[in-house]
């Protein structure tokens, strides 16, 4: 897996430090390389996504669709609504592609009680292939 953290101006550094921080725990454990996709590459035209508040209408005029959730999993493609919701999105990574377990740990180990729930689109390859706990993921219909 390989994902990267976009930062540009007026980001706010716990976007990128956090999921940085989950990960790089994570990586201890598994060979882990760093985690996020811009929509200005034309990736989210047609699919769920969602961002901080302040960047919606942005995402938006890409051609997204915007979910109203702190983490959307369509797939190859996970976002995250910004500043606290990437620690959210991380461990959601961590559990998605490594185990529950190995997510748990991580939050534990960084003091963080994880918040859902996370949306998936229904047919999406990681709705098909992970079984999501009902209590943290919503399945779009």
């Amino acid at each position: 897996m390989r994902a990267e953290i976009v930062v540009y101006d007026g980001v706010d550094e716990l976007d990128a430090i956090a999921p940085f921080e989950v990960l790089s725990i994570a990586a201890r454990s598994v060979e882990l390389s760093l985690a996020l996709v811009g929509a200005d590459a034309g990736l989210m035209t047609g699919r769920s996504a969602t961002t901080h508040r302040a960047a919606r209408d942005a995402l938006a005029g890409s051609g997204a669709r915007l979910v109203d959730a702190r983490v959307d999993d369509d797939g190859d493609i996970v976002s995250s609504a910004g500043v606290t919701s990437g620690l959210d999105l991380a461990p959601w990574l961590v559990e998605r592609y490594f185990g529950a377990a190995l997510a748990a740990a991580v939050a534990h180990q960084i003091e963080y009680v994880r918040h859902g729930p996370i949306w998936q689109a229904a047919g999406s390859a990681s709705h098909r292939a992970w079984k999501t706990r009902p209590e943290t993921t919503k399945t779009a219909r």
